[in-house]
Formats: structure tokens, C-alpha cells, sequence
């Protein structure tokens, strides 16, 4: 059921084929819209499974009705200019990786627009162990970039069908523009320090910190503050070298990481992260366990809100909220 009645009255048409106008989509067929794909689906067999359940394709769609707003979502690699003469004082919304006034001269995937927007230079980062001057600069994770411009373009169709305006409205999402919020605290770090950040420098100079192999899995683990030491202390037993009243500055627990995180994870490395789990929550420490998506689907906390939707018999991942009034 759509949580708002009236996006009941609106059809969206995905003229392009990329992975932020799929998701786009996704996210306007979660909110209760029609949207049709188009028959000949560009993205890879396994990524489409997720982003097409629900639509419909193109070729089934019928006539629109004469009170039915229409959203077409297209990108750099379709031309808005191929859509039909009913469509014209409608919602347009296109999303390239520069943005239109950088048309001719796109890069050709969001690996270029995450080097551009300096995530690259950023990733990886932290990673314990590891010679920092051997980590090569990385894509993120999974489709970040684009799923970022997915939904900022969801939202802006939105905004543009009810921005009243008479003629066609025209929307220019950029995937550069929306990403770089995500380097809020780099922008900030440079505005303030004069530095560049990079995948060499360690922001957050915690110890412990890092993930940390369990009896049966990865724990992650973060002390930040003097009580989470001391219940991470507690946790542990309270080991004589963990007594140490030095270890209380945490600029010490950091010069002396390399022991410190050594005996933690000799510790951890004791214990399963059902046991982990239910003992750091008691003790209120922002530890978390490296779930596997098996055991993601079968938390507690994401069963009892029913983010995952097994209602088409398939597993697939509701909203990640929930609208109780149409009136919100």
C-alpha cells in the first residue's frame, strides 16, 4: 500500500538505463508509483533482480490518464528529446555523472566521479596491519556513488511534481554535486587546517579501534571515551597490563596502540559475537558485530520492523522508514 494516496496519480518512465536511474525508480515504486523500465535492461542480470522488482516494462504501459503526472528519469547515455509529445509539460529529471552544463564531456562510469570528487584519494583508510604506502587509492564500495544519485533524484522528481509550476519542469542532478557532502568533514578539514586528507592519514587517533577477529566471525570495536575503556576493561576481565592507570589518556592508549590492540584482539579472539554482542550493549559500548547478510536479515531489531520484504516470496529490503500519515 503507498504510504501517500496521492502518488498514486503519478507514473514514472525510466528512459535511461544506469544504476541512479534504476534506483531512483526503485525508490518512487517503494513510495507506491508506477514506473515502467525499459524492455532491453542494460544492467547486469544480478543488480537488476534488485532494482526492477516491482516495475513494469515499458512495453506494457497504457495510455495515460488525462489527471496522471508523468516522471521521465533519463541519463547521460539517453536523450530527453526522444520522448513522446505527451510527455512534454511533464517531470524530466536527468542525472550524469558532471551535470548538463558538462554534457560532452562525461566520464564514463562513477569510478571517474568518485577519483574526481576525491573519495578515491580517500579509500581505503584505517586498515590495521596493513603498510599505509601500499594501499592503492579504491572504488567504493558496491555502487555508492550512483545510489547517492539515486536518491537525490528521487527526491528532486518529487519536489518538481509538486512545485505546481504549469509547463515541463526540467531537473539537472549532478553525481559530483551529490556525492561531495558526503566529504563534509574533509571540506571541513581543509577549510580550517589547510591539509588535504588522504587515505595515509588516520583521522581518528583511537586505540583500540579497528575490526578484530571473534571465535566465529569479525567484531569491530571503537574507544572513544574513558567509560568505554573502562567497561571494555571490565568486558575482558580486567586484565593486570589493562589496569595500567596510564591507559586512562587516551593520547597514551594511542602511542602504545600497537600493544593495546594486540592484547584486545587476543581477547576477541576468545569469544563468539553472539556472547560480544550481548555483552557490550549491557555495557553501553559502540562495539558492533561484522554481520553476514544471513545473519542481517535475521536481526532482531530489522525483523521487528520489517525492513526485510518477503511478501513476492523473494528477499528484498523495504523503505528505511516508515510513513504512518499520509498527511506527513
Amino acid at each position: 500500500m503507498a504510504p501517500f494516496p496521492a502518488l498514486r496519480r503519478i507514473e514514472v518512465i525510466e528512459l535511461g538505463t544506469s544504476v541512479a536511474v534504476a534506483g531512483a525508480g526503485r525508490i518512487l515504486r517503494q513510495l507506491g508509483l508506477t514506473v515502467y523500465h525499459p524492455q532491453q535492461d542494460e544492467l547486469d542480470p544480478a543488480i537488476a533482480t534488485y532494482y526492477q522488482r516491482g516495475k513494469l516494462s515499458f512495453s506494457d504501459r497504457v495510455e495515460t490518464e488525462h489527471d496522471r503526472r508523468t516522471i521521465v528519469l533519463t541519463d547521460a547515455a539517453s536523450s530527453a528529446s526522444t520522448l513522446p509529445a505527451e510527455l512534454t509539460d511533464d517531470v524530466v529529471v536527468r542525472v550524469t555523472p558532471l551535470g548538463e552544463a558538462a554534457i560532452d564531456v562525461q566520464p564514463a562510469d562513477e569510478i571517474a566521479v568518485a577519483a574526481l570528487a576525491g573519495l578515491a584519494h580517500l579509500t581505503p583508510r584505517d586498515i590495521p596491519f596493513i603498510d599505509e604506502r601500499s594501499q592503492p587509492p579504491l572504488a567504493m564500495p558496491g555502487r555508492l556513488v550512483s545510489n547517492y544519485a539515486a536518491i537525490a533524484t528521487a527526491v528532486a522528481a518529487l519536489a518538481a511534481v509538486y512545485s505546481e509550476v504549469e509547463r515541463r519542469v526540467d531537473v539537472d542532478v549532478s553525481m559530483l554535486e551529490v556525492i561531495l557532502p558526503t566529504l563534509r568533514r574533509e571540506i571541513a578539514y581543509y577549510a580550517y587546517d589547510g591539509s588535504v586528507a588522504s587515505r595515509f592519514m588516520r583521522v581518528w587517533r583511537l586505540a583500540p579501534w579497528g575490526v578484530k577477529p571473534s571465535r566465529d566471525g569479525y567484531f569491530f570495536v571503537q574507544v572513544v571515551e574513558e567509560h568505554h575503556w573502562r567497561g571494555l576493561v571490565e568486558l575482558m576481565g580486567s586484565p593486570e597490563w589493562a589496569l595500567d592507570p596510564d591507559l586512562l589518556d587516551p593520547i597514551i592508549r594511542f602511542e602504545r596502540r600497537a600493544e593495546v590492540d594486540a592484547k584486545v584482539a587476543e581477547w576477541f579472539a576468545t569469544q563468539t559475537n553472539e556472547d560480544l554482542v550481548k555483552m557490550t550493549t549491557e555495557r553501553n559500548l559502540p562495539f558492533a558485530a561484522v554481520n553476514h547478510p544471513r545473519d542481517l536479515i535475521r536481526m532482531p531489531q530489522i525483523v521487528h520492523r520489517g525492513f526485510v520484504d518477503r511478501s513476492t516470496g523473494d528477499v528484498d529490503l523495504s523503505l528505511p522508514f516508515h510513513v504512518r500519515r499520509a498527511a506527513a
